[in-house]
């Protein structure tokens, strides 16, 4: 039984993530995502976050969001942490309607 609000689409493209470690010390990493919807993604990243962290996603300068951390998928693949994430606050769209 599909949980979501809004149906994801598979999209892979490169973003740009921000937030703050587990120890206190800012970060911008680049990443990519796996899909998204209006609301969320799964997103792939080289680092280790808890549920419940706070980042800034953005991608190609037409969408830019603050998430919240509500999954982690484990094992990381290739290097990169899956993750999904539930927007907070967004500007602009990833072209998902």
């Amino acid at each position: 039984m599909e949980l979501r609000r809004d149906p994801r689409a598979n999209l892979h493209m490169k973003i740009q993530v921000e937030g703050t470690d587990q120890e206190g010390k800012a970060f911008q990493v680049s990443g990519h995502t796996e899909n998204v919807s209006k609301t969320g993604a799964r997103i792939a990243v080289p680092f280790l976050v808890k549920p419940g962290e706070l980042l800034e996603v953005s991608a190609y300068g037409r969408f830019r969001a603050r998430a919240r951390v509500t999954r982690v998928y484990h094992p990381a693949r290739d290097g990169m942490q899956l993750i999904g994430i539930t927007f907070e606050e967004q500007e602009g769209d990833w072209l998902v309607k």
